[in-house]
């Protein structure tokens, strides 16, 4: 994985060398298509940075342990030594999901309609799926427009299309 990760970090920086070329800022097509490369690199790249610098605060918080003779700093470089290994933990899963293959449909539009429940025991309100769908479209930074709501009479919406 991280082999991978430096390669991409590598074509990364090759794209911004690119771009700061006079050929390619004036030719529109190839810096489009460059800057739109580097923009999905993005992520990944600080996430990696992020990583490798959470390596370095635990093998630092660990190298200051082996030197440490006083209990209290101990304890206190011990809780330092577990949060950046849950840092670590954490970043790695992130990268994980970043380097999942994209779905070339991930930038095409789309349209969500929830219509209304009938005949479920139990239904779930619409204005309660509205909310979950709003709240994972922002939490996976994709912009999101309420369409059209049909309100009911008794206050939840009928159906919703977002």
């Amino acid at each position: 994985m991280i082999d991978r990760l430096e390669a991409i970090v590598q074509r990364y920086r090759k794209i911004q060398e690119e771009l700061a070329r006079p050929e390619v800022v004036s030719d529109h097509q190839k810096l489009a298509a460059l800057g739109r490369e580097l923009r999905s690199l993005e992520p990944l790249v600080d996430t990696y940075g992020h990583y490798r610098e959470a390596q370095d605060e635990l093998a630092e918080a660990r190298e200051m342990l082996r030197g440490e003779k006083d209990p209290q700093m101990q304890e206190y470089l011990r809780g330092e030594e577990h949060g950046a290994e849950q840092k670590l933990v954490d970043l790695e899963e992130d990268l994980k999901v970043l380097l999942l293959p994209k779905d070339p449909n991930d930038d095409r539009d789309v349209i969500v309609e929830i219509p209304a429940r009938r005949a479920i025991d139990e239904p779930i309100p619409v204005a309660e799926v509205v909310e979950v769908e709003i709240h994972h479209g922002i939490r996976c930074k994709r912009e999101l427009d309420e369409l059209r709501r049909v309100p009911a009479s008794q206050g939840d919406p009928v159906e919703a299309v977002i």
